[in-house]
């Protein structure tokens, strides 16, 4: 008789575990949810803001990416990443070298290949001074 209670209480403990690790599990996945949902909210309005206008306030941009690396320190940096055609590659070299230029005094002189299309990366943030490749083109597999 005692051992049919001692099953009967460790099938009741069981379902009990059982329920509290399911509800767990969901607790858990509703919270990976919310921070996905999060982030796909704070990385469109990221788009939006570096899209806007064409023209790209640097100070205003890098102040929007430090709040949301303090914010949502699973974002561990944005970058922008532009598509120059070689149509336009002369003046967008213009802009970026001056930029380039006025922030660490040297200017970019590497040349390119001939592509029809670049794809350079053009912003990083949190900046690092490790990453001397900004500006640099991404191959593109045209």
């Amino acid at each position: 008789m005692s051992a049919v209670i001692a099953v009967a209480f460790a099938g009741r403990d069981v379902l009990s575990a059982e329920q509290e690790f399911n509800s767990l599990a969901q607790r858990l996945s509703d919270q990976l949810e919310q921070k996905l949902l999060a982030s796909d909210s704070v990385l469109d309005s990221y788009a939006t803001l570096s899209q806007l206008d064409g023209q790209h306030n640097s100070l205003q941009e890098r102040q929007f990416v430090r709040q949301v690396v303090r914010r949502y320190p699973h974002i561990a940096y944005l970058q922008r990443i532009e598509h120059v055609t070689q149509a336009d590659l002369p003046q967008f070299r213009q802009r970026f070298t001056l930029q380039a230029f006025a922030r660490s005094g040297r200017e970019l002189t590497s040349a390119l290949p001939n592509k029809t299309d670049y794809f350079p990366l053009v912003f990083l943030e949190p900046a690092s001074p490790q990453l001397s490749w900004l500006a640099s083109t991404l191959p593109a597999t045209r």
